[in-house]
């Protein structure tokens, strides 16, 4: 029960929600954390006919938040990244190991978002704002 109590807390990439806010079940009834990871056994959560193992699920939301992912600890960009594990897994066999491309392209467009930002708020307004949404001629 721990896990179903406690998913409230898990800090992880708001985009990717395999194994908190959704979970995939297979043809047969067994239970993974998501679609991507489905059929693998180091996944396996369980079954919806034998029950699941809330044991396994703990360590695997243990093992995705963000504050315990190696690489993911120190970056600023942490809670807002849509990383997702099972890529991780998938290209490095481990759920911890973000993937280095997609962390560098994370970052670069949060930066482009960044600056976007700042020009738009330290430009000035349009005239025809300046003049409460009124067109002068």
């Amino acid at each position: 029960m721990y896990a179903l109590a406690n998913l409230h807390r898990i800090k992880k990439a708001p985009y990717c929600n395999g194994g908190t806010q959704y979970l995939t079940v297979s043809w047969n009834g067994d239970i993974y954390p998501c679609c991507s990871l489905a059929g693998n056994q180091k996944f396996y959560l369980g079954n919806v006919f034998q029950g699941i193992d809330y044991g396994r699920w703990k360590n695997l939301l243990e093992q995705i938040d963000a504050k315990n992912r190696n690489g993911c600890r120190a970056c600023e960009f942490r809670m807002i990244c849509p990383g997702c594990y099972a890529v991780s897994f998938l290209a490095n066999g481990d759920v911890t190991r973000p993937v280095k491309a997609f962390c560098q392209y994370i970052k670069i467009n949060y930066e482009v978002a960044r600056k976007l930002l700042r020009y738009e708020f330290l430009r000035p307004a349009p005239e025809s704002k300046r003049n409460g949404g009124e067109m002068s001629v």
